[in-house]
C-alpha cells in the first residue's frame, strides 16, 4: 500500500512538473535555468500548502482575486525588470535569481544592483536575492526561504501599473 501511494504521489509530481514547465517555457517567462527552478517549486510549494498559485504576466494581475497566490516573473518596477514578484492577499515581495554571467561578475554590475535594492527598498518592498549556487544547490530550501519571508510581511496595494514607463527598462 505504501509504496502505491509513493508512486502515485511521484507521478502527480511529475504532471506538475511538466505541466509548470510546459507553461513557463511556452509562454518565456523566465531567462534562465535557475529562474526556471525556482519558479517550479515555489508554484509546487504554494500549491501543496493548500493555496491557488497562478504563473500570470504583470498585464493580468487585476484579473485574478485577492485569494490567489500569483507568481508574476519579470516584474517591472519603477524601470527595472525583477525576476519574480510572488503577490497574495495586498503583499508582495520581490525575488531575484542571481546567476554569475548577470550579476557581481565586476563592480559596475555588483553597483547596478546595490542601486536596485535600495531603490526597491526605498519603496517598502523586500526583496530576496538567491545566487545561481544556492539555487542549484538547495531549490527547495531557497523556495522555503521565500515562504517564510513572504508570510512575515505587512499587506500593501499591489497592482499591474507599479512600472514608470518613463525611466527605461533597466536590469
Amino acid at each position: 500500500m505504501r509504496d502505491q501511494i509513493v508512486r502515485a504521489l511521484q507521478e502527480a509530481l511529475e504532471d506538475h512538473v511538466d505541466t509548470a514547465l510546459s507553461k513557463l517555457e511556452a509562454a518565456n517567462l523566465c531567462e534562465s535555468p535557475i529562474e526556471t527552478a525556482i519558479a517550479i517549486v515555489l508554484l509546487y510549494n504554494i500549491r501543496m500548502s493548500g493555496l491557488s498559485c497562478e504563473l500570470v504576466y504583470q498585464d493580468n494581475i487585476d484579473l485574478y482575486p485577492k485569494n490567489i497566490a500569483l507568481i508574476v516573473p519579470q516584474y517591472r518596477f519603477e524601470g527595472y525588470r525583477i525576476d519574480f514578484a510572488f503577490i497574495l492577499a495586498g503583499k508582495m515581495l520581490f525575488i531575484e535569481c542571481d546567476g554569475h554571467d548577470f550579476h557581481e561578475r565586476t563592480k559596475e554590475q555588483a553597483a547596478r544592483d546595490r542601486k536596485k535594492d535600495r531603490s526597491i527598498q526605498q519603496a517598502g518592498i523586500r526583496i530576496l536575492r538567491f545566487t545561481g549556487s544556492e539555487i542549484y544547490r538547495d531549490v527547495t530550501s531557497c523556495a522555503t526561504q521565500i515562504l517564510d519571508s513572504f508570510n512575515t510581511l505587512p499587506a500593501r496595494a499591489v497592482t499591474k501599473d507599479a512600472d514608470n514607463p518613463a525611466a527605461g527598462d533597466a536590469e
